[in-house]
Formats: structure tokens, C-alpha cells, sequence
């Protein structure tokens, strides 16, 4: 900043001494007036500067005008003659957006604010080569990000939404404007003369010849390529076609034919313009994750960070699918860790619930995409980041129990059990009240074992000592009776169910409750009619639960301690639980 503003002044002291100074190019009038304008705009700006006191966020944003004010006066001398137009149209623009930072007013509601064009500024510059140039950007963000809006930082999100089919569709379109003819062209033609008409004649039959050469030679390769895909199904036009083709030989063909459209498709992706364009596109947008990261580490507004969960998981995800997104999905992982990180996320600022709600939708939605398995954890503390204030608690936890019970309920469910594991594991208090869904899928016969079985180890997850002193007990007293009903309800399931994993993960359940509170008494007397049918790894998981149930509350052995597993598996050892001896 200060070497830049004495260059600055250095430069403004040679434009001003003409009689000493000789430029080494021709300086336009229009030029002029726009280093006039830069030099008067940032008189202003010191003007503010020392009349905002000890405000530091204006004192900030007056820094960044100032800025980027002196880096484009600069350019101006700098850049190639084919670049001073825009970087002129730039200058007039930051003035603008200046002007109306400063009266904080705006002529009409349907233009965008200040900081949205500033940011579409910042965002052109990282696409620049220019390291200064980046640095520069990343810096003037910083400072200006206290007065960004949603809409600000949505505009950098949208550069990781584009994909390359975006990309070709807005070349396309450009290319197809080009050919229409404008109304008044046509108009002009019509009324052209004679000569016009016949020169216009000419040249459009010239065109033609043109267009028509150029399509022979495409069709020409297009031809070769699918005679070669069609083989001895290709015909010409003095070939006559004697017998019709069966099924089978047409989906042979069918595949053929789609073969070689592919290989042409591929062919043109792999063309070294095509390569080059998708690299300058990784590269555009790995330095717009420098904007990311500002946010990232710099803003105190709840929404921002919020809007930042999805955007960053998807490019994570994408990692994954493509090998060139490696090094993208690498800083964003990182920038995601840090958010999720945070002691402390400004969650008091979040004033749109909605938008809180879609968020969490967001989320659960990409959970359900296979890529995004290695980071399931991570999809576990985005959800974590989105609770704060009552209002978002229960818009998070909501949306969970409704995912969880399509999970539970519905047999080609999108969600998976790794997700709610993640999220049980790490914030069992919050979603404790998801324990009603559980025991209703366990109890009910009606839901296939394999669901049961998911929803006795998400049970198991979710119960610990935490969750007993909810309520000063009483949603965990609640929760035993209901535990006590649905013993009562497994004890009466057919004898298929011995035989699945279900049991094993039932007891285990009614285990790790007798681990966080001893004060527990089950009644395992339904168990004792069946407990014969049970295979030989059962029957001892069950004896090993009835010790353990057994065992008094209190009047533990001083110096012993009762040592239960949290989970019961086959490879426990063959040795009953022995009681503890009370004085």
C-alpha cells in the first residue's frame, strides 16, 4: 500500500511536469482526463479519511477505493493499447461505486449495489496473470468485506458453479449473433441499389461456395468415420439396401454409431485449445478461492459463512470425479476444515430462516451422491455449523429427523447410515430427540431387518451420559420405559431375526444403556422362553447382557470397577460377566 501510493505520486508529479517530462508514447485527451479524475478522487478519499475518525471499517473501504483507484491510474501507462479502453470503463466505475459508498444511496433498486461491482472487479483481476494484480484484489476484498452483501459473495460462489458446457454454450452463442443479421442491415440491403444488390449477390454466392466446400470436407471425415464404425452396413447412394437388418444387427449397429460420436466428441475435448482452456479455467478459479478464503478467515456475518458449506463440499466432491480438480479440492478441503473449525460461528446474524432451511436441504442432498463418501465426516460438522440460535436448531435437527426417517422407512432410501453416524457421534445432545424414531423402526416387524439393524447401531450411537441429564432426567426416564416396551416387541419377532445381526445389535443397545446408568433395571424375562432358540454366539451375548442386568446399582466394591462393553460381538470372550460383591 505505501510503495504503491508513492509510485503513485511519483507518477502524478511526471504527468504534471510536461515542460521537463517527455512521455515515451502519446497520451489521448481521454486518457488525461481519466488520470485527472484518478488524482481528484483520491484528494476526496484523504479528505474522508481524516474525517471518519476511529471508524476502521470505513477507514478500510476508503483505503480499498484508494487502492485500486491508484492501481488502474497506473495501468493506464502501462497496459497495451487494445486493454486502456477497459481499464478506462474500470476507472469510471470504482469513481461511481465510490460516489455512492460515500452519499449510501442508490438511483434504482433494480441495479446492483456498490460492493457487487466491486467484486465483479476483483473477480476479473484474478483472472489476470498479473501476481500484483491478484494481490492487490485479495487485499481490497478484505477491506470491503464488512459492507458485502449475500449477493456479493454469491458472485464468487457462481465461479465454481460454471462448468465447461457453460462455457462452450456461451461461445456458441455468441458465434450464432454474429451470423444474424441485424433489422437495419436488412433494411439497408433492400433499399441498396442495384449495384449493391448485385455486389451483395455476388458476395453471398461467394459465402456459399465457401460453406459448401467447408461442409463437403466435414462431411467427408464424418462419412469415413462412420463407414468405418457401420462396416459392411454402409452403403453409398448407388448401393441398394436387398434385405432389411434383424434387432440384433440394428443394436450392433446402434452401438457402433454411438461409439464413433463418442471418439469424434472426444476428440475435439482433447484438442490442445480445449486443454488449454480448461487449465486457464482451473487455474481462474483456484485463485478466486483466495476471495474464499478472506471470507473464510475474516468474516464475522453468519450468512456468509453459511452460504460457504455447499459450495465448498461440492468442490471437494468434484476432487474426486476429476483427477485436473485435484489441487482445487485440496485448498477447498482446507478452507472447509478451518470453517467448520471455528469455536465460535456468528450464527446471531443468520436473519433468514428459509435460507438457513435450504442450506441444510443442500447438504442432505449431497450426502446422498456416492463421490462424496471419503467425506461424509465433513458433510457431519457442515451440518454442526449450521446450528446457533433456537430457530436454526430446529430447522437443523428437522430436516435430520425427516431424513433419517425416509432412511429408516423407505427400502431405495438416498441417504446413508455413515452420515447420521457422523452427526450422532458428534452432537448426540441435539439430536437426541431422534431416540422416538429409532425404537418405533426397531420395534416395528414390519421394517426389513437390515433397516433395525442400522437403527439399533444409531441407538447405540447416540445414547452416553451427556443425554441422561437432559431435562434433569426426564427425557431419559422417557426413554427407558419406551426402551422397556420395545423389549417386550423384539421378544415376540419371528425366529428369522435370531439369525440376522439384528439381536446382536439389540443387546448391545440395552448394554450400552446399563453403561451410562447403572440406576437402570431392564426386564429381560420375555428373552427367557426363546433364549433356547438362539444360537451358540447369542446365547452367550445374552447371558453376558442378564449379568450385567443383574449386577446391583450401588454398593460397588471400592477400588473395582465393573468393566461392560459398549457392544457385544461373537468374538467376546466366552466368560460370563461375574456380579460384584457387595460388603
Amino acid at each position: 500500500m505505501t510503495i504503491l501510493d508513492s509510485l503513485f505520486k511519483y507518477a502524478s508529479k511526471l504527468v504534471s511536469s510536461t515542460e521537463s517530462v517527455e512521455t515515451f508514447r502519446v497520451v489521448s485527451p481521454q486518457e488525461l482526463d481519466i488520470w485527472n479524475q484518478v488524482e481528484t478522487t483520491c484528494k476526496k478519499i484523504d479528505k474522508h479519511q481524516k474525517s471518519v475518525g476511529e471508524d476502521k471499517s470505513k477507514s478500510a473501504m476508503f483505503e480499498a477505493f484508494q487502492l485500486m483507484l491508484q492501481l488502474f491510474g497506473l495501468h493506464l501507462y502501462i497496459v497495451e493499447s487494445s486493454e486502456r479502453a477497459e481499464v478506462m470503463d474500470t476507472i469510471q466505475e470504482i469513481t461511481t461505486c465510490f460516489s455512492k459508498a460515500v452519499s449510501r444511496t442508490r438511483t434504482n433498486k433494480e441495479e446492483p449495489e456498490w460492493c457487487e461491482v466491486i467484486t465483479e472487479v476483483l473477480i476479473s483481476l484474478m483472472s489476470k496473470s498479473s501476481h500484483l494484480l491478484r494481490t492487490v484484489s485479495t487485499s481490497v476484498f478484505t477491506k470491503i468485506l464488512p459492507m458485502c452483501n449475500t449477493a456479493s459473495i454469491q458472485l464468487i460462489l457462481d465461479v465454481f458453479q460454471s462448468e465447461d458446457d457453460e462455457f462452450d454454450a456461451d461461445r456458441e452463442e455468441v458465434m450464432m449473433e454474429e451470423d444474424v443479421t441485424s433489422p437495419d442491415e436488412t433494411d439497408v440491403s433492400e433499399t441498396a441499389g442495384d449495384g449493391g444488390e448485385d455486389s451483395s449477390t455476388s458476395s453471398d454466392e461467394s459465402d456459399d461456395e465457401d460453406e459448401e466446400e467447408q461442409g463437403e470436407e466435414v462431411d467427408e471425415n464424418m462419412r469415413a468415420t462412420l463407414q468405418a464404425a457401420l462396416g459392411p452396413a454402409a452403403i453409398t447412394d448407388a448401393d441398394q439396401e436387398d434385405d432389411d437388418l434383424s434387432d440384433s444387427e440394428m443394436f450392433k449397429l446402434d452401438d457402433a454409431l454411438c461409439a464413433a460420436f463418442r471418439g469424434m466428441m472426444s476428440k475435439n475435448k482433447n484438442s490442445p485449445a480445449e486443454v488449454e482452456k480448461r487449465r486457464q479455467i482451473i487455474y481462474f478459479k483456484l485463485r478466486c478461492l483466495d476471495l474464499v478464503e478472506v471470507i473464510v478467515k475474516h468474516s464475522t456475518d453468519g450468512e456468509h459463512l453459511m452460504e460457504l458449506v455447499v459450495p465448498l463440499l461440492t468442490i471437494t466432491e468434484a476432487s474426486y470425479k476429476e483427477k485436473e480438480m485435484k489441487e482445487i479440492g485440496k485448498k477447498a478441503q482446507t478452507l472447509y476444515n478451518h470453517l467448520t473449525s471455528l469455536k465460535k460461528i456468528p450464527t446471531a446474524t443468520v436473519t433468514d430462516l428459509d435460507r438457513a432451511t435450504d442450506r441444510v436441504k443442500d447438504i442432505l442432498t449431497l450426502s446422498t451422491n456416492a463421490y462424496v463418501w471419503p467425506i461424509m465426516k465433513d458433510l457431519a460438522n457442515g451440518l454442526n455449523l449450521m446450528k446457533g440460535k433456537d430457530v436454526l436448531i430446529a430447522a437443523v435437527v428437522g430436516e435430520v429427523q425427516a431424513a433419517l426417517k425416509e432412511f429408516l422407512n423407505k427400502r431405495e432410501s438416498k441417504y446413508s447410515h455413515t452420515l447420521f453416524q457422523s452427526l450422532f457421534d458428534r452432537q448426540a445432545p441435539l439430536f437426541w430427540g431422534s431416540n422416538s424414531d429409532l425404537l418405533e423402526a426397531i420395534s416395528n416387524e414390519g421394517v426389513r431387518v437390515f433397516c433395525r439393524t442400522q437403527a439399533c447401531s444409531l441407538l447405540s450411537q447416540l445414547i452416553n451420559r451427556t443425554v441422561t441429564s437432559q431435562d434433569n432426567g426426564a427425557t431419559w426416564l422417557k426413554f427407558t420405559k419406551s426402551l422397556q416396551v420395545a423389549i417386550e416387541k423384539v421378544s415376540k419377532y419371528s425366529a428369522v431375526n435370531y439369525k440376522a445381526g439384528f439381536l446382536p445389535e439389540f443387546f448391545g443397545v440395552l448394554n450400552k444403556v446399563k453403561t451410562v446408568d447403572k440406576t437402570v433395571v431392564l426386564d429381560l424375562g420375555s428373552f427367557e422362553g426363546i433364549s433356547e432358540k438362539f444360537n451358540k454366539d447369542l446365547q452367550k451375548l445374552y447371558r453376558k447382557l442378564v449379568s450385567a442386568n443383574s449386577q446391583p446399582a450401588v454398593g460397588v466394591s471400592p477400588g473395582r470397577k465393573r468393566k461392560v462393553s459398549a457392544t457385544f460381538s461373537s468374538s467376546d470372550s466366552d466368560k460370563p460377566t461375574k456380579a460384584m460383591k457387595t460388603p
